[in-house]
């Protein structure tokens, strides 16, 4: 403002063009000193507009799709999925703000030699001449993606086929019965399974959702962590890691072990560490749980009232029953 002048500043979704895709780098770092941005993205995601209550009120017509990438924000820069800490909260993503995404996928930065060597060569391959020349040989036709998209567009209406439709009603049912063990899928699922196969159709240059598009579009779904790991989203535990933190806690109740440090009336980590270096005291069938793991079991462990904290310099802890 300046005196009695007003003028409205318009953001990333405001300026993206209509029906295209804003791309938001550094999620986790949004809202961190104004939480009325998020609460605006909500509104945005949700109905696809963003309302003025300033001097003048209004609304800006958002239709846009979002593409959002964000580092988590964890000591090590990594995503641990065996933390008892949400996923999108270790990534700074507020829960409203996770409950309007189609589609979320964790990249993990893991040193494994065959995918390393595979990254290593399709990067190489993308910077060599001769393995550009070789794919224009393939597909010859310039432009081809934006043309394909710039068609898929003109397609206002789409229909869905009655077997395309009893497709999607069944394995959205199949999905709430199969994760009934391992977290949850909300009715939100079908708003993104609708949106998934509305685009495949489009870019197939057909008003016509068929069985075919809807199978690429419950595929497709079914490779995000909200479908293959509800309860690691929601920051519950996966039966592995059930199992893992109660191997813990007998660690920690083993008789042998609290008779070694009773004189210290509590146990650290490193107590518990040195006593897990015994291979004949863990299950061979689990892998040996990390440090951070150990402290964060008996974090669990603490909120749970299974066990008492001593201190704060040193991360003792007494067993207490429940």
């Amino acid at each position: 403002s300046s005196g009695e002048s007003w003028a409205i500043q318009s953001g990333a979704l405001a300026l993206t063009p209509e029906h295209s895709v804003c791309a938001l780098d550094e999620f986790h770092l949004l809202g961190s000193k104004d939480s009325t941005v998020i609460e605006a993205l909500n509104v945005a995601l949700e109905s696809q507009e963003v309302r003025i209550t300033k001097a003048a009120k209004g609304k800006v017509t958002t239709r846009v799709a979002v593409l959002a990438a964000a580092n988590p924000k964890t000591r090590s820069a990594r995503f641990d999925p065996d933390s008892p800490v949400p996923l999108w909260d270790q990534a700074n993503v507020k829960f409203n703000t996770l409950s309007r995404l189609d589609y979320l996928g964790i990249i993990r930065d893991m040193e494994e030699e065959a995918l390393d060597v595979s990254i290593a060569e399709a990067m190489w391959d993308s910077a060599d001449p001769t393995m550009q020349m070789l794919s224009d040989n393939v597909f010859p036709l310039e432009q081809f993606m934006p043309k394909l998209i710039s068609l898929a567009k003109r397609i206002n209406t789409v229909f869905i086929s009655p077997e395309a439709k009893e497709y999607l009603i069944n394995t959205y049912t199949e999905a709430r019965q199969s994760a009934l063990t391992d977290g949850k899928v909300t009715p939100r699922r079908n708003e993104s399974l609708r949106r998934f196969a509305q685009a495949i159709a489009r870019l197939c240059l057909s008003d016509t959702i068929q069985l075919q598009h809807a199978q690429i579009a419950e595929a497709i779904l079914r490779s995000s962590m909200t479908d293959t790991h509800p309860s690691i989203m929601d920051g519950g535990q996966t039966t592995k890691q059930e199992r893992l933190y109660d191997e813990v806690l007998r660690m920690f109740r083993d008789t042998e072990l609290l008779q070694e440090h009773v004189e210290r009336e509590a146990l650290s980590i490193n107590h518990v560490m040195r006593h897990l270096s015994d291979d004949k005291k863990w299950p061979s069938k689990l892998d040996k749980p990390s440090k951070q793991v150990v402290g964060q079991a008996l974090d669990q462990f603490q909120k749970e009232g299974l066990l008492h904290r001593r201190g704060n310099k040193e991360k003792g802890y007494v067993y207490r029953s429940a």
